[in-house]
């Protein structure tokens, strides 16, 4: 027998495109960038053998801070942006991942986002006038996410609004770690129904695929979040869940962060092992440059590759 002969060999490789969808209202120059959407896909090369053979093949879109961003840009750009655009080409890139033909593989598409899928304006203040479900709530369903974290302004209009918001999804888990609900007993009975967790597995062709999520513990100064108790320790939440799912049997592990920058991922990161990879989300500080500079920033992203605990690979991009 060779010496890796059965042994599961990982390595990851990404390019990272993007797709704007503004907010409405007018747009500036130095504001444009704080309306970008991005979808990120990650492709991860699972292999089953020394030989180098591949056995599975997944890609993850990924996209965060809609915020409420529901329609087009307002006057004069009617044709800019939207949701029903953003659906379809969400459903245009889950079929392009599933059928490369370039690739003999059985081949997986995980659509995850890392929060802030609600914000203060004009949608949502029709959303909390309509009543269950949020016209975000559908807009989402309609999008077709399979695992959604949660960020800070999640959180802006208290627990009882993101109660309202997530009960009105027909299966969507919200997913993270340093989170616990139990004072709260509208999201606590989310928590009860598995709506709210600290980490789920999604199974994708067959393959168990394990999604922790992980909030900023600043939450109770950005945001609203009443009784819910943020626990500070992060690297202690996600460690227990990476222990869980590995126990689960989940292949890949993908970490759901929304932090307040790029050094507080890194951080992390460098606290972690076992998991693959990270998808921030949140940071609008990169650099030491703020949302007038943000556009080059994303136009040059590339993901970081850092390294955890046990000296493993992790890519972080957002």
């Amino acid at each position: 027998m060779l010496p890796n002969a059965g042994r599961r060999i990982r390595c990851s490789r990404f390019v990272v495109n993007l797709c704007s969808i503004p907010r409405v209202g007018s747009i500036t120059p130095g504001h444009l960038m704080k309306h970008i959407f991005l979808i990120v896909f990650f492709n991860f090369l699972v292999y089953g053998n020394a030989f180098g053979a591949v056995d599975f093949w997944l890609t993850i879109l990924h996209n965060d801070d809609s915020e409420s961003q529901l329609i087009d840009a307002g006057p004069g750009l009617e044709d800019f942006g939207g949701v029903a655009r953003f659906a379809t080409l969400a459903q245009k890139l889950r079929i392009d991942a599933r059928t490369d033909s370039d690739l003999r593989t059985k081949r997986g598409v995980i659509l995850v986002t890392s929060g802030d899928n609600i914000f203060s304006g004009a949608e949502l203040n029709a959303s909390i006038t309509k009543g269950i479900p949020f016209y975000e709530t559908i807009a989402m369903e309609s999008i077709g996410y399979d695992v959604s974290g949660l960020g800070n302004h999640d959180f802006d209009f208290g627990p009882d609004v993101l109660a309202e918001f997530i009960s009105g999804f027909h299966s969507l888990p919200f997913v993270s770690a340093n989170l616990d609900f139990q004072n709260e007993p509208d999201l606590d009975a989310l928590a009860s129904d598995g709506r709210l967790a600290r980490s789920v597995v999604i199974k994708v062709r067959g393959e168990k695929i394990g999604v922790i999520g992980a909030i900023t513990p600043q939450l109770p100064i950005l945001a609203s979040p009443r009784n819910v108790i943020v626990s500070s320790d992060l690297v202690g939440s996600i460690q227990s869940e990476v222990a869980t799912l590995e126990g689960q049997g989940a292949r890949i592990i993908i970490l759901l962060t929304h932090s307040r920058s790029l050094g507080e991922d890194q951080a992390l990161i460098a606290a972690l092992q076992g998991v693959d990879v990270v998808v921030g989300a949140g940071s609008v500080l990169r650099d030491g440059q703020r949302h007038t500079n943000r556009r080059l920033a994303l136009l040059n992203l590339e993901g970081v590759v850092l390294t955890g605990r046990g000296g493993r690979r992790i890519t972080r991009t957002q």
